[in-house]
C-alpha cells in the first residue's frame, strides 16, 4: 500500500561501562567512568527515505528509532555535559564497531508490498535474541508496525571453540598457555643466530 518503510533491528541490552582515557606524566590511563544500564549490542535501521522526514523528533524519539534516540540510561550522571558525551563516546565506538549504524540503510520497494534491506552482521555481532520491528509510516504518523523476533548464534569451529572456553575454563587456559609456550620455542629456535 501507500506509505514508507523503517526497519530497526537490535539486539538485547546490557550494561555497558564507557571510559574516559586521559594522558598523565607521559601515559595514557583511564581517568572518568559511566555506566549505562540498557545498551543495545547491536543496533541497525533502514528507511526508505530520511528520518525526519518520515516521523517528526518527538516520536523517532519515543519508538527509540535511529541510534541518536537509543534510551541509553546512565548508572549516575555526574552533569549533562558529561552524559552527553560519554553518551556520543557510546555509540561512536559501537558504529566503529560495525554494531550500530548511524545513517540508516536504503530500503528498496519489490511492489506493492514487498520491501528489501540489508543488515550486515559484523563478526564481533553479540550472540543471542534480536528483534526486528517493521514500522508502515504514512502522513508522519505510524500506520502499523509488526515484530519479529530473530536468533543470532555462532556455528561451525568457532561455536564450539567459544563453548569449550567457556565451560572448561581452566583447560582452555592451560591449552593457550601451552601454545603460546610451543610457538615461543619455536619462533626462538627458527630465528636463532648463528
Amino acid at each position: 500500500g501507500d506509505g514508507d518503510v523503517i526497519v530497526v533491528v537490535r539486539s538485547s541490552s546490557s550494561q555497558v561501562i564507557v571510559r574516559r582515557k586521559e594522558r598523565i606524566g607521559g601515559i595514557w590511563v583511564n581517568n572518568d567512568e559511566m555506566v549505562f544500564d540498557d545498551a543495545p549490542g547491536f543496533y541497525h535501521v533502514a528507511a526508505s527515505a530520511p528520518l525526519t522526514d518520515l516521523l517528526p523528533e518527538a516520536l523517532l524519539e519515543a519508538k527509540q528509532i535511529g541510534a541518536e534516540n537509543i534510551a541509553l540510561n546512565p548508572h549516575f550522571v555526574f552533569s549533562l555535559t558529561d552524559e552527553a558525551e560519554f553518551r556520543a563516546a557510546l555509540i561512536r565506538n559501537k558504529q566503529r564497531s560495525g554494531l550500530y549504524t548511524l545513517e540508516p540503510a536504503p530500503v528498496e520497494f519489490r511492489g506493492e508490498r514487498l520491501f528489501k534491506t540489508r543488515v550486515a552482521l559484523p563478526a564481533n555481532v553479540p550472540t543471542g535474541e534480536y528483534k526486528a520491528t517493521v514500522y508502515l509510516v504514512s502522513g508522519n504518523e505510524i500506520a502499523s508496525q509488526k515484530e519479529s523476533l530473530l536468533q543470532i548464534r555462532k556455528i561451525g569451529l568457532g561455536a564450539k571453540v567459544t563453548e569449550f572456553a567457556f565451560q572448561q575454563a581452566p583447560i582452555y587456559g592451560l591449552i593457550a598457555i601451552v601454545i603460546a609456550l610451543i610457538a615461543g620455542w619455536f619462533a626462538g629456535f627458527v630465528f636463532r643466530k648463528v
